[in-house]
């Protein structure tokens, strides 16, 4: 039997509960559940670094089966960087190893009185000394745990860096601040390890769906591609449109990129420690992003804040007595230093681990805040510059962690040869042109529900249609996936929707309103200055246009909240 666990760090008490038939037929597992236990155990308003707040593991419902690229665990808490709903999706061997622990969910409240490491085996849960781990890197961590998969944070988080990350193995939850979550709790590492099996209803009917699936992911070209070299294949053709974050968003295309040794690096990493930072050399930004990984700093994050504050310096808004030295774009030996320092909270470093909350903790001037590119507190998690693709813009407003193109980004927008027929049918939108405004609230709506499914599934959102390529999974393949683990058929559409409910029901919670549902001032009030897509900006009034209709479609009041009767069904999950 799959359970839930409870670990209170402060008197290292350990509880269980079985996970609910309610809740995998609800919300299915991962992201899902997650969400629900989240605000099950969380208090409102309590601060994000405070003993108060809760870390939540769990595991996909595919998670450890033999359902093709289904290794993914979810890691859900209050974000330090947004103060609202934060998490992140990791792959690897953790989530496998814990579900064959005997655990799909573990639910981590209060704070140790030192620093800690869970031990998740056989059944068990028990929390261990890890004194003598302070300031180690998550590779080094591994090494003292052989034979377990482990999940740690790295030094930023250890120093409470508001966005560090949790890693296992090369995988990495970076966004949100999770790492810094682990660090405010003293708890340094989870490690599972497990001799059980993953509960499957039908293994044949898994075996069989297993099989289409892999061979519908074979087929597919954008698939091979990006197994084979990831989303930095995106690089030229966001060059070439113009909608190249360049420069915290002063220019919108950079040059070729060097080539670099031997490394692989996503899109966003590329972009966001090169271009946006005025860096071309392959290898310099190869090298900060072995930097971020090794202290365990979300690349996204700290790319974004690093050209923030590059801007404010170039603007006079802040100076040398507050950097102690100029900051200069395209300076990658600076970048590093940087880096090193808001890892270690020392000097300048110590403003840069604030992350967004800079300007509310009264280190940048208010008007800093204008420069800021990203949503909710959140820095803008790819390097796409969003003003061109408007459905990309209001996925990026409305995305329940903040600004992040993998809560919902409906990438048909660009699937320029299919039919306006074809994308009905497979995306309930027939919008056919990125820069239009009108249909895009389907749009988000729909890739939206798709993605909450994914990440509770358990299943890698690179396969997703729709966000790389139409020809990869949607639901009727999810669905053929998921029905023989629970052995019954499941309404994947109607849980994914609900998964967005529960998400916004806690952030409603947490104090979110409309107003929070927006874009960085640059996106409205400048346009796009370079490449194909230049001239191009968000026009405010019909932006407002497209909230109203995806509040619409979600079935949400015109403030975007709940109605009466959303909350009840809402809060019988939670009984």
């Amino acid at each position: 039997m799959q359970r839930v666990a409870v670990v209170q760090l402060t008197t290292g008490e350990v509880r269980t509960e079985p996970v609910r038939d309610a809740w995998r037929r609800s919300l299915l597992g991962g992201r899902g559940v997650n969400a629900l236990l989240l605000a099950k155990f969380l208090p409102p308003r309590v601060a994000p670094l405070s003993d108060a707040n809760v870390l939540v593991l769990g595991a996909g419902l595919l998670t450890g089966t033999a359902a093709p690229s289904s290794d993914r665990l979810h890691v859900t808490f209050k974000s330090p960087e947004s103060g609202i709903l934060g998490d992140g999706s990791i792959g690897g061997g953790f989530g496998g190893a814990m579900r064959r622990a005997g655990f799909d969910h573990v639910v981590v409240l209060g704070r140790a009185d030192h620093p800690c490491w869970l031990a998740i085996e056989d059944g068990r849960i028990e929390v261990r000394d890890a004194r003598s781990w302070s300031g180690l890197d998550p590779v080094a961590v591994e090494r003292r745990l052989p034979g377990y998969d482990v999940l740690s944070t790295g030094p930023a988080g250890e120093r409470l860096v508001r966005f560090a990350s949790v890693r296992s193995g090369a995988g990495r939850s970076a966004r949100c601040g999770g790492g810094a979550v682990m660090g405010s709790k003293l708890l340094k590492a989870i490690a599972a390890r497990g001799q059980g099996e993953v509960p499957v209803a039908r293994p044949e009917g898994l075996a069989a769906a297993s099989r289409e699936v892999e061979r519908r992911i074979a087929a597919s070209q954008a698939g091979r591609v990006l197994q084979e070299h990831g989303t930095a294949v995106y690089y030229d053709t966001a060059r070439a449109m113009g909608v190249l974050r360049t420069k915290n968003g002063q220019r919108s295309t950079w040059g070729p990129i060097a080539p670099w040794p031997g490394e692989r690096m996503e899109f966003s990493t590329l972009g966001l420690l090169g271009p946006n930072l005025g860096i071309s050399d392959g290898a310099a930004i190869a090298r900060l992003a072995r930097t971020c990984n090794e202290l365990g700093l979300d690349t996204s994050s700290a790319g974004t804040c690093l050209a923030w504050a590059f801007e404010l310096a170039e603007r006079g808004l802040i100076d040398a007595k507050l950097t102690g030295e100029p900051l200069d774009w395209g300076d990658a030996e600076l970048c590093e230093r940087l880096l090193r320092s808001c890892a270690a909270r020392e000097g300048f470093g110590n403003v840069l681990a604030e992350g967004s909350q800079a300007v509310r903790l009264g280190y940048f001037p208010p008007e800093a805040a204008r420069f800021f590119l990203g949503v909710k507190g959140m820095p803008q998690s790819d390097a796409t510059d969003v003003r061109f693709a408007k459905g990309f813009a209001l996925g990026l407003a409305v995305a329940s962690r903040g600004a992040d193109h993998l809560r919902n980004r409906p990438g048909f927008e660009w699937f320029l040869g299919m039919t306006r027929a074809a994308k009905e049918e497979q995306f309930g939108a027939a919008t056919h042109d990125p820069a239009a405004y009108d249909g895009k609230a389907q749009a988000v709506v729909a890739s939206e529900d798709l993605y909450a499914v994914i990440d509770s599934l358990g299943v890698s959102k690179l396969l997703a249609s729709g966000l790389n390529a139409p020809s990869l999974l949607g639901f009727p393949e999810l669905a053929r996936l998921a029905a023989p683990v629970l052995g019954e058929d499941l309404d994947l559409p109607a849980a994914g929707a609900r998964i967005a409910n529960v998400e916004r029901w806690l952030n409603l919670r947490e104090g979110l309103t409309r107003a929070d549902d927006t874009l960085p001032a640059r996106c409205f009030d400048e346009a796009l200055p370079d490449g194909l897509a230049h001239g191009a900006r968000i026009d405010r009034a019909r932006f407002e246009g497209m909230l109203d209709d995806y509040y619409a479609v979600r079935g949400w009041t015109k403030d975007g909240a709940m109605p009466a009767a959303r909350d009840d069904e809402l809060g019988a999950l939670l009984q």
